[in-house]
């Protein structure tokens, strides 16, 4: 089921930001007002239009957030492989997103100290 979603996911995020969509989008949105007009836009044409929406908007940010979670995981592997493998990089930094935000606070102010005394020393 989670390798349907994520290829069904992958595959709605790529053809939704075809230029192609686009233009499916804008002819849609034409056939709605024109069949506004057909129904005098009548509080159920204005129901069903406003229904339709905000379903797709909903489905939209769904399939969205995914794209993005995923994208955000496999990003943070390849920045933990590199820490891995560059030598001399901190590898406590490896797996910090599962971090408190405390620990982050600390790592952060770490790392800052380190960049000013290297500017310090630099000068």
């Amino acid at each position: 089921m989670n390798e349907f979603f994520r290829h069904l996911s992958k595959s709605v995020t790529n053809t939704i930001g075809a230029p192609f969509s686009f233009v499916v989008f804008v002819l849609i949105f034409m056939a709605g007002i024109s069949t506004g007009q057909i129904f005098h836009f009548s509080s159920f044409w204005q129901f069903c239009m406003q229904f339709s929406v905000m379903t797709f908007t909903f489905f939209m940010a769904l399939l969205i957030q995914s794209t993005e979670n995923r994208n955000s995981r496999t990003i943070q592997l390849k920045l933990d492989e590199l820490l891995r493998v560059v030598e001399g990089a901190k590898n406590t930094l490896v797996g910090i997103e599962n971090s408190t935000e405390a620990e982050l606070k600390e790592q952060i102010q770490e790392l800052q100290e380190e960049v000013e005394s290297s500017l310090s020393v630099s000068k």
